[in-house]
């Protein structure tokens, strides 16, 4: 896991929704600044077209223009766990607080993609990608989207699946130091290394709204645990009703 001071892991209150990972909190540099980044769930992968369109279906998720591009997922045959694509910022926005989730923000992303504290320059180490190691075009020329979570050589050693290649992912806020819909990890189209650097800011310009490259995943802060019981205290009621982290 992304590296925390052993005591801040041990007193975590912390619960994570089924199908996110918990990702410790630290301080991480950022020039000659430190940002404190606090502990948080992030989604296992990419929100795929079939999540998408449940949402949708609930009537809780706007289906507008999700045919953008050749390449779009929403409803296509065969596409249901691949990443949802063609969404606007608003669109993924919107997803991840249909479901008690957010958007993570850009240390956030950050933080986990480089192992938190071991600022790796990639999710698996400093080493470029070797080829089929994640969802891009570098070596072989890919035709689409990937289905998510099918490149566990990409994979952070918290477990996250697919911070580089598959698609770009939104982050909030949605203008971050002049540049709008921020986005990071680059994309199945993309082939330069330099869309993949852990410490690239990334991001599309005023007039980008939606593409077949971009899509999100979400993260989740928001509902603690009772913390554990102090020594020679009884522990909390066995029979106290389970909170219910499953997403609507």
């Amino acid at each position: 896991p992304s590296a925390a001071p052993a005591d801040e892991a041990e007193i975590s209150t912390l619960l994570c929704p089924p199908r996110t990972i918990h990702v410790n909190g630290g301080t991480r540099a950022v020039g000659k600044k430190q940002v404190a980044v606090r502990e948080y769930c992030m989604d296992v992968t990419e929100v795929t077209a079939g999540a998408y369109a449940e949402c949708v279906d609930r009537g809780a998720c706007s289906d507008s223009e999700l045919e953008c591009d050749d390449q779009w997922t929403f409803r296509k045959p065969g596409r249901a766990d691949h990443p949802i694509n063609c969404v606007s910022w608003q669109q993924a926005d919107g997803y991840c607080r249909a479901v008690g989730k957010r958007l993570p923000t850009f240390d956030e992303w950050e933080w986990a993609a480089q192992a938190g504290s071991e600022k790796r320059r990639f999710a698996w180490g400093d080493s470029e990608p070797a080829p089929g190691q994640i969802c891009w075009s570098e070596d072989t020329a890919q035709p689409h989207t990937c289905v998510v979570g099918t490149f566990p050589a990409s994979r952070t050693p918290d477990g996250i699946d697919d911070l580089f290649g598959g698609v770009w992912e939104y982050l909030s806020p949605a203008q971050r130091n002049g540049i709008v819909n921020v986005a990071r990890g680059g994309s199945w189209q993309n082939t330069g290394i330099d869309t993949l650097e852990g410490d690239n800011p990334g991001g599309f310009m005023a007039e980008f709204t939606r593409n077949d490259v971009v899509g999100f995943r979400c993260a989740y802060d928001g509902r603690r645990a009772p913390p554990p019981p102090r020594p020679g205290r009884p522990s909390r009621d066995p029979d106290a009703p389970e909170v219910d982290l499953d997403e609507p």
